[in-house]
């Protein structure tokens, strides 16, 4: 059986994505590496070639139980299963057909965030600092981070088309899909990872407490640039 966390930027997907692998019965999810960051997946895993890298990454995600799974944007499951099908172009019909080169049938998580206006800065400032998670190490001198009203709103206008995209996919293919805001994933992780564990069907009476070595990246600054986007996005 496989899943895969549909989401787009800034969602807590890595937080989830280290709850669920702590199970040791939801696979390993992680995200698919980018074409164009082939240094990556040579550094990381030795390999070759994308086949390469493609059956590492097949393989790493599953667990011992054979429940494999993927934390994916939009552009990434693009990429995936374009890889999967050996096509660079497919419509949504050859993507789910794709999937089931691996597995017969696919379930997804929706992974959304209720305010996208936190989403949105927290995905600018991560993109200019490079610091993705509260794991990646900072450079001796941050570069300066610019409140920059027009890329706020291009990011926007990215996560809405994104969404929009997920959701007319799950409306082609008729996915089954079981939504989840990061709002409620971050209040009760315990109780989200037993729905999500139940949603999959893995027979498996889990119990542990949820463990992330991940810590909340937003601060004063987050704060000061969100009332000041809400006040340009509120004027008339």
């Amino acid at each position: 059986m496989i899943y895969i966390i549909a989401t787009t930027p800034r969602t807590g997907g890595h937080f989830l994505c280290e709850l669920l692998t702590g199970t040791e019965v939801c696979g390993r999810p992680s995200e698919y590496v980018l074409r164009k960051t082939v240094h990556k997946w040579r550094d990381l895993y030795g390999c070759r070639t994308r086949q390469e890298y493609l059956d590492v990454y097949l393989r790493k995600g599953r667990s011992a139980n054979g429940v494999f799974g993927a934390k994916l944007t939009w552009w990434q499951f693009c990429e995936f299963t374009a890889e999967l099908a050996g096509s660079a172009s497919l419509t949504n019909r050859e993507r789910a057909l794709a999937l089931k080169q691996i597995c017969h049938g696919c379930r997804y998580i929706f992974l959304r965030r209720r305010d996208q206006i936190r989403q949105v800065i927290s995905y600018s400032r991560a993109l200019q600092t490079g610091r993705w998670s509260s794991k990646t190490g900072a450079s001796m001198k941050p570069p300066p981070e610019i409140f920059d009203v027009d890329a706020l709103d291009e990011l926007t206008r990215a996560i809405m088309l994104s969404e929009s995209h997920w959701e007319e996919y799950f409306a082609e293919v008729d996915a089954h899909h079981l939504p989840l805001f990061y709002e409620d994933l971050v209040r009760e992780p315990q109780s989200w990872v037993t729905r999500i564990l139940s949603y999959l069907g893995i027979d498996h009476e889990w119990s542990g407490p949820c463990r992330s070595g991940l810590q909340q990246q937003s601060d004063e600054l987050t704060e000061q640039w969100v009332r000041r986007y809400e006040g340009l996005r509120s004027s008339p």
